[in-house]
C-alpha cells in the first residue's frame, strides 16, 4: 500500500515510517518546508515542499498514495508561538494537501486533530458532540475537520482522529508539552509552582503511532469517521509524585498552589467508548512517562553540553582592539612629522573597518580612535585642555561618522545583495522544483517499469514460464506443470490431481511434497466435496477457515465445461493469503489449461497404439518412456512410484490386470511384466504384493537403477538403425 504522510521530520514521525513500513507499506513523505532532513531508510521518497507549494498536486499525483495521513496537530511544523498567523497558515496548508488529494484520486485521508476542540464543553463528550473552541489554534483545527465533512464522498474518504498532546520525545518546538517542560525545569533544579488538582491530558507517542496504525488498518467501508482518545487523565499532583520517584531525582522543589478552576476538567469527560471502538488500550502510564521523558531530557542537555561551545564573534572585537593600538602608537611617533599632520591614520582605521565589518563595527571602531586620540593629545597638552578643545569634539564626530557611513554603506549592499540573492534563489528553487519532481517521476517510473518486468510473478514472467510447458512432452508436462506453479506463486507445497475419465474421482499425479499429498491419492468430486461450490461458480477456493487439512487455495483446470485437472496450492506464510495470490492462481490455470488439454489429446490419439492386445500392458518402449518421465518426476521431487516385477511362475495376465488399480500401469519389457504403482512406497507395495500372493503369484520390488540396462539397449537399437 502506498502512504503518504505530511508533517514535520520528527521522532514521532520516523517512528511512524518505520512502523509503517514494517507492515509492507511503501512510504512517501512531504515534509513542509525547504530545508528538511532525511527522514531514513524507511520512507522510498521524500519531498520537501511547503504544503501550499503549487506544485503540490503534481507531488501527490507522483506517489500515487491510497493513503494520506496529515499529521495536523502533532505537526511540529506548527509552534503555534503566533497562534493567529500560525493558525491561517495551517488552514491553508491542510486545505492545499487535501484538495491536491481528492484531485489525486486518493482514497483515504487521516487527518490528526486534538480533543483540545472541547475547551469550552461541558458534559459528556462523544464523537457527535460539535466542539466549542475560542482559541486561534484550536478553531483551526475545527475549520480542518469541517473540511473533511465536505470533501468526503464515494470515491475520496476522510477520516479524523483526535487525540490527547501527545509527548515522550525531545523537541524545540514542543513548547505546549506540559509533561516534557515540566521534567526540564525539573532536571534543571528549579522551583516549581503546581496545581495538584488541575487536570490534564496526554498521550505517549508510541500510543499514539498504534492509534494511526489502527486507523490506516479500519475498513473504508466503516460508516464512523470521527475517532477520538481520551489518552491518560492526570492531575498536576500526580506527574509530580512520578517526578520525584524517577532515577533523576533533584530534590523536593515544589510549591503547591491552588486552583479553584481545576474542579471542573473537561478531560474526563470524553466517552471512552470510542477507544473500544477503534480497539486501541493504552500501554504507558505516567510513572513510565515521567521516567522516559527525564531520559531523554538527561541524554539531551549531555549531548548539548558536549556539542555546545560558545561561538562568540570575538574575532572581529580583537582586531579592532589590536589595530586601535597600533594606529595609536603610530600616530604618537608620527605626530609633529608632516606625515602626521597631512593624514589621519584614526579616520583611515574607522573607515576600513566600518566598510568590512558594517555599522556596529564602524561605530565601535571610532570610539577606539576617539580614546587614542585622547591619549596621544592628553600627553601632550594634559587632559584638561584636551577636553576644552573644541578641535578634539570635531575629531570625535569625524571618526563616528566615517565609521558608521562606511558601515552603512556595507550593510546597504549586503541588504541589497541579499535581495537578489534571495529573487535568484526563489526562481532557482521553483526550477528546481519542477526539476526534482519530474526526476522524482522518471526514477518510480523506472523503479515500477523494472517491477513490472522483472518480478518473478510479472506477465511477462509468467507467459515465459507456462509457454514452456508447450514445447514438453505430453507425459511431463504435469510434472513441470507443478513446478511452474510452485515458482510463479512462490509457495512451498503444489499438488495437481487429474479427473478420471470413468468415475468422479480425481487421481493425484504430482505433489513436491508430503503436505501437498495430504489430501490423499484421490478424493471423490461431488456437491459433499469442498471444492464444489466454489468450482461451481468458476471461482478459486479459498480456505476462509484456515483448515490445516485443506489446501490454502485450490483452481480448476478446464477443458470446455469438464474439469480437467486441480491445482492445489499450500502455504505457510499468511501474508500471501490474499486476493492477489487468489488471482494469480486464477491465472496459472488459465495459462497451462492449454498444455495439459495438448497432452490429453496426444495420450487419446496415441492409447491405442501403446498397449498389447485389447489389455491394459503396455508395449515395451511406451513403458519404459512412462517409467523415465516416472523418474524425472521423483528426480525433481514432485512424484513417487515403486516398481515391481511378477515372476514367470504361475503369471496370469489376465488375473494380474484385474488385480491393479485403473491408475497402475502395467508394462511388457523383456518377456517380464513390470507394474508402476504411482505415490507408493514399500509399505504400500506390501499390500499389492500380498494380494498377487493370495492369487498364485509373486511380486518383487524392482530398484529404478536395475532398469538401465533396458534404456541401453534402446539406445544400441537406436544407433544400429542409423
Amino acid at each position: 500500500m502506498n502512504i503518504l504522510i505530511c508533517g514535520k521530520n520528527t521522532l514521532y514521525l520516523k517512528s511512524l515510517a518505520e512502523r509503517l513500513k514494517r507492515e509492507k507499506n511503501e512510504i512517501h513523505y512531504i515534509s513542509g518546508s525547504k530545508a528538511a532532513e532525511k527522514v531514513g531508510r524507511a520512507v522510498f521518497q521524500q519531498f520537501d515542499f511547503e504544503y501550499t507549494n503549487p506544485n503540490i498536486v503534481r507531488i501527490v499525483k507522483s506517489a500515487m498514495p491510497e493513503v494520506m495521513i496529515l499529521l495536523g496537530a502533532t505537526d511540529r511544523n506548527f509552534t503555534w508561538r503566533n497562534p493567529e498567523d500560525d493558525a491561517m497558515t495551517f488552514v491553508s496548508g491542510m486545505s492545499s494537501l487535501m484538495m491536491a488529494a481528492k484531485g489525486a484520486g486518493v482514497r483515504k485521508i487521516i487527518f490528526i486533530s486534538s480533543i483540545t476542540v472541547f475547551e469550552n464543553n461541558r458534559g459528556k463528550i462523544s464523537c457527535d458532540t460539535e466542539p466549542d473552541a475560542s482559541s486561534s489554534m484550536n478553531d483551526a483545527f475545527v475549520q480542518v475537520e469541517n473540511l473533511c465533512r465536505t470533501i468526503t464522498d464515494k470515491n475520496t474518504e476522510a477520516v479524523i482522529l483526535r487525540l490527547p498532546p501527545e509527548t515522550g520525545y525531545y523537541s524545540e518546538s514542543a513548547v505546549n508539552d506540559f509533561c516534557l517542560l515540566l521534567a526540564r525545569n525539573y532536571l534543571r533544579g528549579e522551583k516549581i509552582h503546581y496545581f495538584p488538582e488541575a487536570a490534564h491530558a496526554t498521550i505517549y507517542y508510541m500510543d499514539a503511532i498504534d492509534a494511526i496504525m489502527k486507523m490506516v488498518s479500519i475498513p473504508s467501508d466503516e460508516e464512523k469517521k470521527i475517532y477520538q482518545l481520551q489518552g491518560i487523565v492526570f492531575t498536576e499532583q500526580e506527574y509530580i509524585d512520578a517526578l520525584s520517584n524517577t532515577e533523576l531525582k533533584k530534590g523536593e522543589n515544589f510549591e503547591a498552589e491552588e486552583d479553584k478552576s481545576a474542579s471542573d476538567p473537561v478531560y474526563t469527560n470524553l466517552y471512552e467508548s470510542d477507544e473500544e471502538t477503534l480497539g486501541f488500550r493504552i500501554r504507558f502510564q505516567i510513572p513510565e512517562i515521567a521516567e522516559k521523558i527525564c531520559g531523554v531530557l538527561s541524554t539531551h542537555q549531555k549531548e548539548t553540553e558536549e556539542k555546545k561551545k560558545e561561538k562568540l564573534h570575538v574575532l572581529p572585537v580583537i582586531e579592532a582592539i589590536v589595530a586601535a593600538v597600533i594606529v595609536t602608537v603610530i600616530t604618537y611617533f608620527l605626530r609633529k612629522t608632516w606625515v602626521g599632520d597631512s593624514f589621519s591614520l584614526f579616520t583611515l582605521y574607522a573607515l576600513l573597518f566600518g566598510a568590512v565589518y558594517g555599522t556596529t563595527y564602524g561605530l565601535f571602531t571610532g570610539v577606539l580612535a576617539t580614546i587614542g586620540t585622547l591619549i596621544i593629545q592628553w600627553q601632550d597638552v594634559g587632559l584638561i585642555n584636551t577636553i576644552e578643545n573644541y578641535s578634539f569634539f570635531l575629531c570625535f564626530l569625524q571618526f563616528i561618522l566615517v565609521g558608521v557611513i562606511a558601515g552603512y554603506m556595507h550593510d546597504k549592499y549586503i541588504r541589497k545583495t541579499t535581495t537578489i540573492t534571495e529573487e535568484r534563489n526563489y526562481l532557482a528553487a521553483e526550477v528546481s522544483d519542477l526539476t526534482r519532481i519530474n526526476d522524482n517521476n522518471i526514477y518510480v517510473k523506472n523503479i515500477y517499469e523494472k517491477r513490472l518486468v522483472g518480478y518473478a510473478n510479472s506477465l511477462p514472467r509468467l507467459y515465459e514460464m507456462t509457454s514452456q510447458l508447450d514445447y514438453m512432452e505430453p507425459e511431463n508436462v504435469i510434472f513441470h506443470a507443478t513446478k511452474v506453479t510452485q515458482e510463479l506463486l512462490e509457495v512451498e507445497d503444489v499438488a495437481i490431481y487429474m479427473s478420471s475419465q470413468k468415475s468422479s474421482y480425481f487421481r493425484l499425479n504430482a505433489a513436491n511434497s508430503e503436505r501437498a499429498a495430504s489430501c490423499g491419492k484421490s478424493f471423490k468430486y461431488d456437491e459433499k466435496c469442498f471444492l464444489f461450490n466454489a468450482f461451481e461458480q468458476r471461482e478459486i477456493y479459498k480456505n476462509k477457515t484456515m483448515d490445516l487439512d485443506k489446501p490454502s487455495f485450490a483452481g480448476a483446470v478446464m477443458d470446455e465445461d469438464r474439469i480437467n485437472a486441480i491445482i492445489m496450492v499450500w502455504t505457510r506464510d499468511l501474508h500471501k493469503i490474499n486476493q492477489y495470490e487468489c488471482d494469480m492462481l486464477a491465472i496459472v490455470c488459465r495459462l497451462i489449461e492449454k498444455s495439459i488439454h495438448r497432452a490429453d489429446i496426444y495420450n487419446d490419439a496415441v492409447r491405442t497404439e501403446s498397449y498389447l492386445g485389447t489389455g491394459r500392458i503396455m508395449k515395451e518402449e511406451v513403458f519404459l518412456n512412462r517409467f523415465r518421465n516416472f523418474e524425472e518426476g521423483r528426480k525433481q521431487g514432485v512424484f513417487s512410484y515403486t516398481l515391481l516385477r511378477l515372476e514367470r511362475r504361475g503369471l496370469d495376465t489376465k488375473m494380474a490386470q484385474r488385480l491393479t488399480r485403473d491408475t497402475d500401469i502395467l508394462g511388457g519389457v523383456n518377456r517380464e511384466l513390470y507394474i508402476l504403482l504411482p505415490f507408493s512406497n514399500e509399505e504400500d507395495a506390501q499390500h499389492v504384493k500380498g494380494r498377487f500372493a493370495n492369487n498364485g503369484m509373486t511380486a518383487v520390488t524392482v530398484q529404478p537403477e536395475e532398469m538401465k540396462v533396458f534404456f541401453e539397449k534402446e539406445m544400441e537399437n537406436e544407433e544400429d538403425t542409423e
